[in-house]
């Protein structure tokens, strides 16, 4: 068995507190152009609680979304350049134009995943860096970079011929190349900016109103998820914004799927976000499900291993995409064995681990060839994982409600008591660890030390995240002992490494919060 190897190991800058990403931004701003900004947006970051390397396989992820995340402050221009600094990327400043069919493309995209169509073409492209993010935001508001039906109705391009571009200022609480999803985010806020800039969405008036909440089991369809964008495009940016993004990213990062955009746009606080399918499968789902904060803490833990499978490239991404290739291939040579739908067609993946047992599906995959074999094994077990760690949390919330009429209600098994429920998340967490460390072959020995300090420290159970190759991982406890566990891992894990001393990034709690949302600047004077 072969593992990655780790990568470049770098500390966060050191400050004493982590402060607010968009006030920064703000500031920073003021400080570049010789003028406020008009507005900030803001999209979080995310941590995928469980069903690692699913997402593009069509098959169902829980990740939620972060306080931590993205800040852009930014101010219209009239003409279609888009300028942008970073104080991640102080070295990389962004200066191109957006405009399409104007004849100024720098060269084209990679070709995205299956299911995806090639990005518009005279797409200027960034060479390098950050700014091929927001290159992408473009991309996915201009023309719809994806193909297959669409979830709303289509009111035009978002964007068009005569797009107007934004001088910006991006600002990060998240550690990058952490496996939390900045990237994507830094797509999200700057697809809001975009949409602000050529007013197609204005921002809010202050936070988010709280919004009442259906039953936690009741499945909805993306277009009718709350959401924070006060726009008539509103139905349409939570589903269809997400799917377009993500297609659009895939041309200059990893081949995913949409799980990083969907979350980043549709996330619901207090809960996960269970989503039952994905691009190109069929149209996604998007179901809340509770994380009761009286019982479930997380934290998000940086390895200190940097894990690029962004612009820039790397190993991780080279080995990201090929696992990729290698879950198709699984999943096509049993579908074949099992005599099913051709491969590659909408739907095959999850519908052939929905009608088949899991003895069935793992006993196929002892025919397949290595490392086939291992590979889809990964997204067997994964997938229940999943499904078992949602009635973990919704037999854990105190205030679940009945999902019919009493005569309609099936007859439950007796429930175990919320502290084993708790237990049992944790051991999913830990098998999917294994799982990913064995059969899909994406952790590396920090990842590995991480989760195994986490133990010891007396976390209930801890996975990489984010897909591996470096990264992050998210490791389960209980609000009481979060502290302690946290004070254990500063100690143990982070000061040998040289990561004790910083402004704290490395180390989130990581309790489930809203979606991205757009903000007036003034907030933040």
């Amino acid at each position: 068995m072969t593992r990655p190897s780790p990568g470049n190991r770098r500390s966060p800058p050191t400050s004493a507190a982590a402060p607010d990403p968009r006030r920064e931004a703000v500031r920073a701003f003021a400080d570049r152009y010789g003028e406020p900004p008009e507005a900030v947006a803001f999209a979080p970051g995310r941590v995928n609680l469980i069903g690692e390397h699913l997402d593009y396989c069509g098959l169902p992820v829980l990740p939620a979304a972060l306080r931590q995340g993205v800040a852009l402050a930014f101010r219209r221009r009239e003409d279609d350049r888009l300028r942008c600094a970073s104080a991640e990327f102080p070295d990389e400043p962004a200066d191109f134009r957006i405009g399409f069919g104007n004849g100024s493309g720098i060269g084209e995209a990679p070709a995205p995943p299956a299911g995806f169509t090639q990005p518009p073409a005279g797409l200027p492209q960034p060479p390098a860096g950050f700014a091929r993010y927001l290159a992408a935001a473009a991309t996915g508001l201009r023309a719809g970079a994806r193909i297959g039906p669409r979830i709303g109705p289509r009111i035009g391009p978002r964007i068009g011929p005569r797009t107007r571009g934004f001088d910006g200022f991006l600002h990060s609480s998240l550690p990058p190349a952490s496996g939390l999803s900045s990237s994507s985010a830094v797509v999200v806020a700057a697809a809001l900016a975009l949409l602000a800039a050529n007013d197609r969405l204005a921002p809010a008036n202050g936070p988010p109103p709280a919004r009442p909440l259906p039953p936690a089991e009741r499945r909805r369809p993306a277009t009718d998820l709350p959401t924070d964008l006060p726009t008539d495009l509103a139905a349409d940016l939570a589903a269809d914004l997400a799917l377009d993004l993500a297609a659009a990213e895939s041309g200059v990062a990893i081949r995913g799927g949409a799980m990083d955009q969907s979350v980043c746009l549709g996330a619901v606080p207090g809960h996960a976000l269970l989503i039952s399918a994905a691009p190109p499968a069929r149209t996604p789902i998007w179901t809340p499900v509770p994380v009761p904060a009286a019982r479930f803490a997380f934290l998000a833990a940086f390895s200190g291993q940097r894990a690029e499978k962004g612009a820039s490239g790397g190993p991780a991404k080279r080995l990201y995409n090929a696992r990729v290739v290698e879950a198709a291939a699984a999943l096509a040579e049993a579908g074949r064995l099992f005599g099913g739908r051709a491969p590659g067609s909408p739907g095959a993946a999850a519908d052939l681990l929905a009608e088949r047992p899991a003895g069935e599906l793992l006993r196929v995959a002892r025919r397949l060839d290595p490392p086939l074999d291992r590979r889809f094994r990964h997204l067997v077990t994964e997938t229940r994982r999943v499904e078992e760690a949602v009635r973990c949390l919704r037999a854990a919330d105190p205030e679940r409600q009945p999902e019919g009429p009493p005569e309609r209600q099936p007859e439950r098994p007796p429930e175990r008591p919320p502290e084993r429920l708790v237990e049992r998340l944790g051991a999913l967490l830990d098998a999917s660890h294994a799982s990913l460390r064995d059969d899909y072959e994406v952790s590396t020995p920090e990842l590995d030390a991480l989760v195994r300090e986490a133990r010891r420290g007396g976390a209930l159970g801890a996975r990489l995240t984010g897909a591996g190759f470096g990264g992050s991982a998210v490791i389960l406890s209980t609000p009481e002992a979060r502290p302690a566990l946290r004070a254990h891992l500063e100690k143990r894990f982070y000061a040998p490494r040289g990561l004790a001393e910083s402004d704290g990034r490395h180390l989130l709690d990581a309790d489930p919060a809203g979606p991205a949302a757009l903000f007036p600047a003034a907030a933040f004077l």
